[in-house]
């Protein structure tokens, strides 16, 4: 019986197996490129970072480690060398692409917009003439299909937080898809020059088995608890799955994957007779094993009670000593009662012939046959040899019973 449940429950888990396989789809991407920014030498803002091109580096080597083919730019100095940077950049972008894209640096938001700053800017800045919006760098991202975009803005530094700018605005950026956006603070508030946020990140997407969500959890609630709530990193996104920067493979190494958690469409009819078909086929095979099991379980169980099975027909053997004549034997036979089988008879020698066929081990005994073709004589069956004769029903021979 204990049997029998652990093989239920192996087939639980199979269809329960089947089921996870349906709803979570790993994909391997083999295209794995990343282009890091770091602008640190605002010379004519008078306001040059100390640490953005530290944090740029600091992830570009995570990256490497990741076997990401990074482009690394340190102070990138206006609009158009920006938007030369990415042109080339999303070139390397195809279906088959994890992209990471990291900026540190001056960042700002106006009407709405949010915007990377060059390095060669004043203090009177016109945002969109000067600098780079990150709605075009989306728009150029979006222009592939089936790709992962990841967009990490480590900005605003604290220089530029006055007037109207308010740093970046986290209204506008869900509508690409497939895409993980983390500001390193909240619109209106003022962003750390001191790499905490970028050695967090690269701190915890170390970690084996932390997908990307987890990741950045951890880093804002370091960064709050560092900054006494006085930076405060948000996130947006838009994946319908789980990104592993050190997901642990086969190999023992760790690779950067993604697992698409896959939505079930909407019932068709093709779809619920492909469905319902499937189903019908595991029930079955499911069935016909329950059966298997159970009759196997039945037979072990009758073979404790000295009762054999052959196809569909179970008989017992009298082990005991002492033969009985052919009177006796029927008699007993129509007496003896185990488990919950009541009636039994003798064999014929067809079927007696037959046993011996199928188990020529019994050991050497020689059987009555029920035949009552002859008044005074009976067959015997001798399992020693195969052999049937007559027999005077009053000599004693052993004692097989067929369950009817």
């Amino acid at each position: 019986m204990i049997r029998l449940l652990f093989a239920i429950i192996i087939i639980f888990q199979l269809l329960n197996a089947q089921k996870d396989k349906a709803l979570v789809r790993v994909q391997h991407y083999k295209n794995k490129i990343a282009l890091v920014i770091g602008n640190e030498n605002y010379k004519l803002l008078n306001d040059t970072l100390k640490y953005a091109i530290d944090d740029a580096k600091n992830i570009n080597d995570f990256l490497v480690k990741r076997d990401f083919d990074v482009t690394f730019i340190d102070d990138v100095k206006n609009k158009k060398d920006f938007e030369e940077k990415i042109e080339t950049f999303v070139n390397k972008i195809n279906s088959d692409s994890i992209v990471v894209f990291y900026y540190s640096g001056h960042g700002m938001s106006s009407d709405g917009i949010n915007y990377l700053l060059p390095t060669e800017i004043g203090e009177d800045i016109d945002a969109p003439k000067i600098a780079l919006s990150v709605d075009y760098l989306l728009a150029k991202l979006n222009l592939i299909e089936h790709k992962i975009n990841i967009v990490i803005l480590d900005s605003c530094r604290n220089s530029l937080m006055k007037g109207n700018y308010k740093g970046f605005s986290t209204n506008n950026q869900l509508n690409i898809d497939k895409t993980y956006i983390a500001y390193a603070t909240s619109e209106g508030m003022k962003a750390k020059d001191n790499g905490f946020f970028a050695s967090c990140f690269v701190k915890y997407a170390k970690k084996r088995e932390w997908n990307i969500e987890k990741v950045f959890k951890q880093v804002g609630i370091d960064v709050k608890r560092e900054t006494n709530n006085n930076q405060m990193p948000c996130f947006t996104s838009s994946l319908s799955g789980d990104l592993y920067f050190s997901k642990v493979k086969e190999d023992g190494a760790l690779h950067t994957i993604y697992k698409e958690n896959t939505i079930t469409p909407p019932p068709t009819l093709t779809n619920i007779k492909k469905s319902s078909s499937s189903y019908i086929y595991i029930v079955v095979i499911f069935i016909f094993l329950l059966l298997f099991l159970l009759y196997k379980y039945r037979v072990a169980k009758l073979k404790k009670h000295n009762i054999h099975t052959i196809g569909f027909k179970h008989y017992y053997i009298d082990s005991d000593i002492d033969k009985s004549n052919w009177y006796e034997a029927q008699k007993y036979a129509q007496e003896f009662r185990v488990m919950n089988y009541t009636k039994w008879r003798l064999p014929t020698k067809n079927e007696l012939k037959k046993i011996y066929k199928s188990n020529k081990n019994l050991g050497n005994y020689t059987f009555w046959a029920e035949d009552k073709t002859l008044y005074l004589q009976s067959w015997v069956v001798d399992f020693s040899n195969g052999k049937d004769y007559f027999e005077d029903k009053e000599n004693r021979h052993n004692r097989l019973l067929i369950a009817q």
